[in-house]
């Protein structure tokens, strides 16, 4: 689809000049929060460059109202250095050297402290560090985006350079502007119109694909009006029920032999889909439980679930937050009883994100802790951990330090009995790093470091070890 891969191609084309012999310092992205994960890894990749010989260092600590992260990046930072260091030393090249973490300065200035330390030891080959500013998001965006200014024109970090992602909002436009011709820019958002198109066009196909279609007309892409006739060699066609009664041998549902109703779910559910990103909230709620409903009468359990969800989601985007908690409800219900607790879950993460909008925090913090222990029980630790985790932010922005601090201690429990590759898939380095800094915070000092070890590990799919 052009929508999405348009604003990527821009992405490439900006940090392919950015990261050559240009004198920018500063390259602003600002990007859709459905590409941010895409962006981040165009962002990652464009390291490799054959004109680059800065190693990046990816932060995304978040920019609170009370906390502008930078204490977190100046950690985060540390052990991107201690990896980096690390890795030379295996690869027979000069590594930097250790120092002393520097204490007793407030957020920004620390972090510029440790940057200037990170840069006064490197050694050639090596040239300068990338640091890609990502937060997950920013509420306070004046203060953002004087901090960034603020990094940008230090002398002495001069060797560094910086890409700062925004999401939806190019939140670091003044600071561009002020820095002139050492700061760059790229939009790299969806077209809300060219998304609009290319989904308008896929749901019209679909509903004017025929009966029997297949491949990519099927799937609303162009193609001719009729379904193509029987090949010759395509065999004995199964008798009526044969291939139903296969599916359900193999614990399938039968439905999805049934190719009408199956087009018309592909149907209104893109349908919905364009929709809400048009802003008609009240069609995209009615085409999405239409979809909920048809699931349902095709006895899609699972799946009827997983409408339901997105019902929801369509709900608290439209800003009814109450009925979408209301819905999360069923669809956590509903799950419970099919015995599908990974979406049990999920649908408990998305009631705790409806609370948390409604302003019911300390009811959001127990649905939280509910899912992270369903998630423990029934083995879906990634989910668990991100509960966990989730439970702890909101207890610690509620200053109830001990129940945070319980709740991340909770999501690392969980790690360690994780998967290395789940472990890499899960939040429990942010987790480990949140529980870090709490522990620093109170003169905690040996148990802040081998927490910020054990994020470490996590963070390489190791075991996490240790407890604080």
């Amino acid at each position: 689809m052009d929508a999405v891969v348009e604003p990527i191609e821009r992405l490439v084309a900006a940090l392919k000049e950015f990261v050559g012999e240009s004198p920018v310092r500063l390259l602003s992205v600002v990007t859709s929060g459905a590409l941010r994960m895409a962006a981040l890894e165009q962002i990652a990749a464009a390291e490799h460059h054959s004109a680059n010989q800065s190693p990046f260092f990816v932060l995304e600590a978040p920019v609170e109202t009370d906390d502008d992260g930078w204490e977190t990046r100046a950690e985060e930072l540390r052990l991107d250095v201690d990896e980096l260091r690390t890795g030379l030393a295996a690869a027979g090249l000069p590594a930097p050297g250790v120092w002393p973490a520097v204490r007793g300065q407030p957020g920004l200035a620390r972090f510029g402290l440790e940057l200037g330390e990170a840069l006064h030891r490197l050694s050639a080959p090596l040239d300068g560090l990338m640091i890609v500013l990502a937060p997950a998001w920013v509420r306070d965006a004046k203060r953002w985006a004087a901090d960034v200014q603020a990094l940008v024109t230090r002398p002495e970090l001069a060797k560094a350079r910086f890409v700062v992602v925004d999401l939806e909002v190019p939140v670091c436009a003044p600071a561009v502007a002020a820095l002139g011709a050492v700061a760059t820019s790229v939009d790299a958002r969806v077209s809300d119109a060219a998304a609009s198109d290319d989904l308008a066009a896929m749901g019209a196909g679909m509903a004017s694909a025929p009966a029997g279609a297949t491949g990519p007309r099927r799937a609303g892409m162009a193609g001719p009006d009729v379904a193509p006739p029987p090949r010759a060699d395509a065999g004995v066609t199964p008798a009526p029920g044969a291939v139903e009664a296969g599916l359900v041998e193999a614990g399938v549902p039968p439905a999805y032999a049934r190719a009408e109703p199956m087009q018309e779910l592909r149907g209104l559910i893109f349908a919905a889909a364009g929709a809400m990103k048009e802003g008609r909230t009240e069609e995209a709620v009615g085409k999405q439980r239409a979809a909920r409903d048809l699931c349902v009468a095709q006895g899609l359990t699972r799946e009827a679930i997983v409408m339901t969800g997105i019902l929801g989601g369509y709900l608290l985007q439209g800003g009814a937050a109450r009925p979408a908690h209301g819905v999360f409800g069923e669809a956590q219900r509903a799950a419970v009883a099919a015995g599908h607790a990974d979406l049990a879950v999920q649908m408990l993460l998305a009631s705790a994100s409806a609370l948390t909008i409604l302003g019911e925090h300390d009811d959001a913090a127990v649905a939280y802790a509910d899912a992270g222990q369903l998630g423990a029980h029934a083995g879906h630790p990634i989910l668990a951990i991100e509960a966990f985790r989730m439970c702890g932010q909101l207890l610690a922005a509620r200053k109830r330090t001990t129940e945070a601090a319980s709740a991340w201690r909770r999501a690392l429990s969980v790690a360690e009995q994780a998967t290395p590759e789940e472990q890499q898939a899960s939040s429990a380095p942010q987790a480990a790093r949140a529980l870090a800094a709490l522990c620093r915070k109170h003169g905690l000092v040996a148990q802040a470091d081998s927490l910020e070890a054990q994020a470490a590990s996590l963070s390489a799919g190791a075991d996490g070890g240790g407890e604080p």
